[in-house]
């Protein structure tokens, strides 16, 4: 199946590498990101990696905040965020599967998604959050830590990320 104009795509390694989660999970968050940090430099040989770091998962999660859909679909829809059809996840050039129960927002490959039960919210995530509009981006941040105190960790760089103030996000986004 190929991607066209009115869907998004991300690789299925890009699922939740960029996500926001309950506070009630940053000390268990900030434990695994050392935990990971500490386990790559011991399994690092100079050129790649001899084992695989399998990260636990959040310890809540985010359906404790039982965010409906349409809440979370408007407040996307306020930050200017166009809406996909479809969302398709998959890898190489040509192996694409349809993600159901998954809502994308944004173009090309940066995007914001999230996953539900058909009634609330149970992750989000983000894939090259650098080019999408950065006003709205900050914009739809922020209402997450104010409306359902949120925040967000990118996995890959090992670092969580304060979503109460513009400056933190403006200052991850410049990095």
């Amino acid at each position: 199946m190929q991607s066209d104009s009115r869907s998004l795509f991300f690789h299925e390694d890009d699922f939740c590498q960029i996500q926001l989660l309950p506070v009630e999970d940053f000390r268990s968050t900030q434990s695994e990101l050392n935990e990971a940090g500490s386990f790559a430099q011991d399994h690092f040989d100079g050129v790649g990696y001899d084992d695989i770091y399998v990260r636990r998962g959040s310890e809540s999660g985010l359906s404790i905040r039982k965010i409906p859909i349409g809440e979370l679909e408007g407040l996307l829809f306020q930050a200017g965020l166009p809406k996909a059809e479809r969302v398709l996840t998959g890898y190489g050039v040509d192996f694409r599967v349809v993600c159901k129960n998954t809502i994308g927002f944004g173009q090309d490959y940066s995007a914001i998604y999230f996953a539900h039960n058909k009634q609330f919210v149970e992750k989000i995530w983000l894939t090259n959050p650098f080019n999408l509009d950065k006003n709205s981006l900050i914009f739809f941040l922020v209402e997450c830590f104010k409306r359902w105190g949120l925040f967000m960790v990118d996995w890959e760089v090992g670092r969580t990320i304060d979503l109460s103030t513009p400056d933190a996000i403006s200052n991850y986004l410049d990095e």
